[in-house]
């Protein structure tokens, strides 16, 4: 099993270096307003589209060089802990539990989030098998946001 996760890692890797930016997720959060402002703060994004806001849900979409993300606050929405309360870690759940994305000098990127009031789960760590170097951000709502950055090549 540990082989392959670390085959499934390396594939990820390698997907996301071929790709175009930018890089989109949706995320589904209890105060759209609040979440909107974190992403403006933390990673200088602006607002492209507001729809108007109807009585059931709000949708925002942001977006950056490198990064879209959709914002949608739902009033049937509600934190996993209510429908599985003894749930105390995310990725025991199938389905995706954290997103992530590439930057260039992600050390001048942790500075700037830390100046910015950030939070992180563990530090910095580079993964020489996949040629990386990453660290775990998370969001205000404690959803997780993996940076990535590219390592030279050693050959």
């Amino acid at each position: 099993m540990k082989h392959l996760v670390i085959v499934f890692s390396f594939l990820i890797a390698g997907i996301a270096y071929a790709q175009e930016s930018p890089t989109f997720f949706t995320i589904s959060v209890p105060n759209m307003d609040e979440t909107v402002t974190w992403y403006q703060t933390m990673f200088d994004m602006e607002t492209i589209r507001i729809p108007p806001r109807d009585t059931v849900a709000s949708i925002a979409v942001l977006r950056n060089k490198g990064l879209m993300i959709e914002v949608i606050q739902h009033t049937a929405s509600a934190p996993i802990e209510q429908y599985a309360p003894a749930l105390d870690r995310r990725f025991l759940i199938h389905g995706l539990f954290k997103v992530g994305f590439f930057v260039k000098n992600i050390d001048e990127w942790v500075a700037r989030l830390e100046r910015k009031g950030a939070k992180f789960r563990g530090g910095l760590v580079e993964d020489k098998l996949n040629r990386v170097r990453t660290i775990l951000v998370l969001d205000n709502n404690e959803n997780i946001i993996q940076l990535f950055e590219k390592l030279p090549d050693p050959h």
